[in-house]
């Protein structure tokens, strides 16, 4: 028997605490994402760039641009049809200080204007800018140019147009507050690194990241410059840039391995229904006795796997099941040697995430599209929106696997 309590403290209605705009960002991080550490920090840019990637996985968008800066500012833009600026008539302010500053908000809950995305829940842009000290929207749209700023998660002033322009695109500009997180130190290979992943899933989009953050400020005048790899300032910089997609994928992973065959099995189905957007299969056997399946949902890489890894590898055993009957009885005497196999599932219906940093998808739906992968795999499934929180595949051999869907 519980025992009772002797705390005359009262717990009414008043002890009831309400939490309003994005004061439950900054009051709980973890829970939008992850953790507060180096993880988290990086988070922040994915947020940022992944609504740039979304713009290009839709089409209108082809050339990204990452910059880290000084005083730990991150610089994301792209050329696709910006931030809307109209007054929004709900919120009776800008769309782009809604989406800002309003948790829940953005074009990512219909099919209208995103058929494919990332974006699972309207979070995105607006916690970056709760969990930072500083950040700056400047939009390129309708032959104008407009800016707004804020601090922690709130506008300094309202929306102002720039002036006119003949570019089309966001910038968005950030600098991670010190009070969430304890040590900000952006590390310039694991982003190179994530998005190189990212230029291979979409097929043709250019992806510039720079170093800035040694540069002289003197020189670094970014005022009325949109790419700032036109400054052409004396900084590292990577760029990507892939026309075979997941082929070149496979190619860069496996390029340490003794591959069993030259060429690289691929193929790519687009619009299978109204829900599956595409699916995209590049898959290569190599000399290995381990292997890997890296898995994708609408581009975002899931770490740890789920349901669609789950219909995958039930595929790929069943193909082989099917593939060694058929071989055993037109051959005497046949071996057969397992080393690694990968396989995928994808399903037509609604991706539900079992975390918000989507690191594994939960959906019962997706195990019912397998794909079969063999050794080095590399998928990516396009299908519209996703609905839940985060996505993650394990890696076996060398495999990849992107779900998107609307």
């Amino acid at each position: 028997m519980a025992k009772k309590s002797t705390d005359k403290s009262d717990y009414g209605a008043d002890s009831i605490t309400v939490l309003e705009g994005l004061d439950p960002v900054r009051k709980r991080p973890g829970m939008y994402i992850g953790t507060t550490g180096p993880d988290g920090l990086h988070h922040l840019v994915w947020e940022v760039f992944d609504n740039s990637r979304d713009e290009a996985m839709s089409g209108f968008a082809d050339d990204i641009e990452v910059a880290l800066l000084p005083h730990d500012r991150v610089r994301v833009v792209d050329n696709g049809r910006g931030i809307p600026v109209g007054i929004h008539k709900l919120t009776k302010v800008s769309a782009l200080e809604t989406v800002m500053t309003t948790l829940h908000a953005g074009g990512k809950f219909d099919n209208d204007s995103y058929k494919v995305s990332g974006g699972l829940h309207g979070v995105g842009v607006s916690v970056v800018n709760a969990l930072s000290v500083y950040a700056r929207a400047e939009v390129h749209q309708d032959g104008g140019a407009y800016f707004q700023e804020y601090s922690q998660g709130k506008k300094k002033a309202p929306l102002k147009k720039i002036g006119a322009s003949k570019l089309h695109g966001t910038i968005i500009t950030f600098e991670p507050d010190v009070e969430i997180f304890k040590e900000v130190q952006f590390d310039f290979n694991k982003i190179v690194s994530h998005l190189r992943q990212q230029a291979y899933l979409v097929k043709k989009m250019h992806i510039t990241v720079l170093d800035l953050r040694a540069v002289d400020e003197k020189q670094l005048k970014l005022d009325g410059v949109f790419y700032a790899r036109d400054l052409r300032l004396n900084a590292p910089s990577m760029s990507f840039y892939f026309e075979g997609g997941l082929q070149s994928l496979i190619t860069f992973y496996n390029h340490h391995q003794q591959p069993l065959h030259k060429n690289i099995f691929y193929c790519e189905k687009l619009d299978i229904d109204a829900n599956v957007v595409s699916v995209e299969i590049a898959l290569q056997y190599v000399d290995d006795i381990n292997s890997r399946i890296t898995a994708f949902a609408n581009n975002i890489y899931n770490a740890e796997g789920g349901t669609h890894l789950t219909g995958f590898k039930t595929a790929l055993t069943r193909s082989l099941k099917l593939s060694f009957v058929f071989f055993s009885s037109t051959q005497k005497n046949s071996q057969a040697a397992v080393s690694s196999f990968n396989a995928l599932s994808l399903s037509p219906a609604f991706i539900i995430f079992f975390t918000s940093s989507m690191t594994f998808t939960a959906s019962i739906l997706l195990k019912s599209w397998p794909i079969v992968f063999l050794n080095s795999t590399a998928v990516s499934a396009s299908a519209g929106s996703s609905l839940g929180a985060s996505a993650r595949a394990p890696a076996l051999n060398s495999s990849m696997f992107s779900l998107n869907r609307p």
